[in-house]
């Protein structure tokens, strides 16, 4: 946490600066997005672009779980800081991620590296280059489930006595295709490996339900852990003033090989130079979660 809020007051520094707010709510889950981010060493006066970059993210997600016979809740506090260097071509970030869940006794930290290449494959025309990129992310997420004597499952044993540790890794591969000015096509697949048995280790949780979106580490799920995940994303400009954002995961998991989906369309409007307003809905499908959220989120850049 000390390094997400070092995070946000480094990027009050920087030479160009962006302020997200999201806010996501359903039946079933409730989530609210703070993000910074901030460019640093660039020119804008010698058309020179900000080679450096840096953000903090804080996520607090609230899930229920109606799959089991008593309802159970869970809260998800989570902090992440990206810092990434970007050459024009080749580029690099680095992430870091901690996320605490306290219902469940469950923290997790991780770290993951990301280097990519964006190949501009015509010349300049109009602002314009179209670009094919390419990412490369390596990922490892340590998960530890303290003991506790509260459990708020029925059925399960009423003392936890020992601690549980699980470490995940993750490669995963992504493209993106942007043709022309107006399109953006993406496509991705991440594989997760663990040192020890899935299942079990979710077994002590009330509810797996605790391990989606950011308490998955650096997945994106609704069901707990994966062991591949599949994406998908179509970017449009429609207007000047209005985009438009669809993504689709599929994900498997690495318990009993059951399936998370989870879609995702998000129009952004753009209000003033410095102000955008966006809204959406998501579709989500997993074992222990079902629900229909709507998206409302507001963005500030000083550029």
């Amino acid at each position: 946490m000390k390094a997400w809020i070092i995070a946000f007051i480094l990027i009050s520094q920087a030479n160009a600066v962006e302020l997200f707010e999201e806010t996501d709510w359903g039946s079933s889950t409730f989530s609210q997005t703070v993000n910074g981010y901030g460019e640093f060493g660039g020119d804008e006066a010698k058309d020179i672009d900000a080679p450096w970059n840096l953000s903090g993210n804080y996520n607090y997600y609230t899930t229920k779980d109606t799959s089991e016979a008593t309802e159970i809740v869970d809260k998800t506090n989570s902090y992440t800081v990206n810092g990434g260097w970007d050459g024009g071509g080749p580029s690099v970030n680095l992430k870091a991620l901690f996320t605490n869940t306290p219902d469940e006794q469950l923290t997790s930290r991780g770290a993951a590296v990301i280097p990519s290449y964006s190949w501009k494959y015509l010349g300049e025309s109009k602002g314009f280059s179209p670009y094919l990129l390419s990412k490369l992310t390596l990922g490892t997420v340590n998960y530890d489930q303290a003991a506790r004597r509260t459990v708020r499952r029925k059925g399960a044993a009423a003392t936890k006595a020992t601690t549980a540790e699980l470490r995940q890794n993750q490669v995963g591969i992504s493209l993106s295709w942007k043709p022309m000015r107006q399109w953006r096509f993406g496509v991705g697949v991440d594989g997760y490996s663990y040192n020890k048995d899935v299942a079990q280790f979710e077994s002590r949780l009330d509810s797996r339900s605790a391990l989606s979106h950011m308490a998955a580490g650096f997945a994106n799920t609704v069901g707990g852990l994966p062991k591949v995940s599949y994406s998908a994303g179509i970017d449009w400009r429609i207007t000047k003033a209005l985009n438009s954002s669809l993504r689709e995961t599929y994900s498997i998991m690495a318990a009993d090989d059951s399936v998370s989906t989870t879609t995702r369309e998000v129009l952004e409007y753009t209000l003033t130079q410095a102000w955008r307003l966006s809204g959406g809905v998501e579709f989500d499908h997993s074992d222990s979660i079902t629900d229909t959220l709507a998206i409302a989120g507001l963005e500030w850049d000083s550029d």
